[in-house]
């Protein structure tokens, strides 16, 4: 998964502020809440992010794995 991902974001523009957070972190996170289904307020003080934040990071990793069509999540779709 890190390698899918740190290829994608390889290909993406570089803009913006770096995330306090490391790729792997930004996995654990999307698996994390694929699990659990918390709320991204709870999840993001756990993470010491904004909750906004959070949000991004789980929507931006999930696209990218699904794109891939390496993992199948049920239920998401492209």
């Amino acid at each position: 998964m890190v390698k899918i991902v740190k290829a994608e974001k390889i290909l993406q523009k570089k803009s913006g502020r770096p995330s306090k957070l490391g790729r792997e972190d930004q996995i654990l996170m999307t698996l994390s809440y694929l699990r659990e289904y918390p709320t991204f307020f709870h999840r993001g003080i756990k993470w010491g992010i904004n909750e906004s934040n959070y949000y991004r990071i789980v929507i931006r990793t999930e696209k990218i794995l699904i794109k891939s069509c390496w993992f199948n999540l049920p239920g998401k779709k492209i």
